[in-house]
């Protein structure tokens, strides 16, 4: 666990007031949080107005505490605590540990994202009439760095939803649920700013840090297990596009993304239809990024840059590999599903 610290409390909490019994608990993880003062006020903005804010300063190299520390003063709703840089997941995990243990819901919001005002009002109506829902998914709406909206195509991933069926991509219909075999297949939650979470489907550390930029994928996959995650077409928060995201970071969440498909691939706690689809994601992955490197390797040759191209070439051949071992792992689930399934059935009986 990082060390806490905090020039006003030893403990790294301020002291404000918190509400005894919260409907919403409210995680923010913050690191140089240019739009960590604008998140906030997406809170506090929100017409359902029982809830806390717990902001985790991730060991900010600027001013962040302070403005946190200052909106803080002013709302006793809003809480901060400061650690030593210890990544996103473990700030996460910090900031729920902190929360009040009898909230019936919690969303993990990014610092640079925005609420609507009815994000959590219309999510807890349906959590309220339907007890088998974990959590409620919603769509969002992409804005630029100074909140002007932005065309759907500037983002590729996450922005529908679809599961494989063999190597075809069905659409899902937009009255179902988000299912796990949608989450393996499509990606189609961006942000964990777009899913409030009923409190009972979260384990004491829900986001391991082990995988990296996709941490938070693996928290839904397990809550699309324990529940129904409900999806709601109507946007309930907007996504910021800006030279900081995460997201732009393509290498570390394409890393990412290959290690937790590989994890899935490996878990004989997945049903073999899921796995299949783990494998088909896990190919069409590998072979993207196959094809973007091999224009490279044209590019550089044509520029007569030929060691450029050599390395590039030698990096193609590693990622067709890799897709071979997708295919591979699609055809052994294929030909041994029945086996495996039947396997996995007896292990669950036992």
């Amino acid at each position: 666990m990082p060390t806490e610290f905090s020039s006003d409390d030893p403990g790294g909490e301020t002291h404000d007031e918190v509400p005894a019994k919260p409907v919403v608990s409210v995680v923010v993880p913050t690191f140089n949080g240019t739009f960590i003062d604008e998140s906030i006020s997406s809170v506090q903005a929100q017409t359902m107005t029982s809830w806390e804010l717990i902001v985790v300063d991730d060991g900010s190299t600027d001013d962040t505490p302070q403005r946190v520390r200052r909106l803080a003063a002013d709302d006793a709703r809003v809480r901060l605590i400061e650690q030593v840089n210890g990544g996103v997941a473990a700030a996460r995990n910090r900031g729920f540990a902190a929360t009040t243990a009898s909230s019936d819901y919690v969303l993990f919001l990014d610092h640079d994202d925005l609420l609507e005002p009815e994000a959590f009002a219309r999510a807890i109506a349906v959590m309220e009439q339907r007890r088998d829902v974990a959590a409620v998914h919603a769509e969002i709406t992409l804005i630029d760095s100074i909140g002007e909206p932005q065309p759907r195509r500037e983002l590729d991933a996450g922005l529908h939803r679809f599961r494989y069926r063999g190597w075809r991509r069905v659409e899902c219909d937009p009255t179902e649920p988000t299912s796990t075999d949608a989450i393996i297949s499509s990606d189609c939650i961006i942000t964990p700013g777009q899913v409030l979470i009923r409190r009972s489907s979260l384990g004491p550390e829900p986001f391991p840090a082990r995988f990296n930029s996709y941490d938070d994928w693996m928290v839904w996959i397990e809550i699309s297990r324990s529940g129904v995650m409900y999806y709601e077409p109507n946007p309930s928060l907007r996504y910021r596009l800006h030279g900081g995201n995460q997201s732009n970071n393509t290498a570390a969440l394409f890393a990412g993304r290959r290690d937790t498909f590989r994890e899935l691939l490996r878990s004989t706690d997945l049903s073999v239809q899921l796995r299949r689809s783990a494998a088909v994601a896990l190919t069409r992955l590998e072979a993207k990024d196959s094809r973007s490197k091999l224009k490279h390797v044209v590019g550089s040759l044509r520029e007569r840059k030929v060691h450029v191209a050599a390395v590039e070439a030698a990096r193609t051949i590693k990622d067709v590999q890799r897709a071979l071992i997708g295919v591979a792992w699609y055809v052994r689930l294929g030909f041994g599903g029945q086996h495996l399934a039947k396997t996995q059935g007896q292990e669950r009986h036992s």
